[in-house]
């Protein structure tokens, strides 16, 4: 997940705040992003991602 977050990202993340986000995503804290966790962030985020959208139409 580390690799596709900064290869993919538009934004440059350091280490730290990459970091961050993936502790902010691992809600049960083993280590490891399970599939619940990823769901849960990937829905959140495209929720936020049309909310935006209808701002601006």
């Amino acid at each position: 997940m580390r690799q596709v977050l900064v290869k993919d990202s538009p934004w440059k993340l350091n280490d730290a705040r990459l970091a961050a986000i993936l502790q902010g995503i691992d809600s049960n804290t083993y280590g490891l992003v399970n599939y619940a966790e990823f769901v849960v962030v990937t829905l959140h985020v495209s929720q936020l991602e049309e909310h935006d959208s209808d701002q601006w139409e």
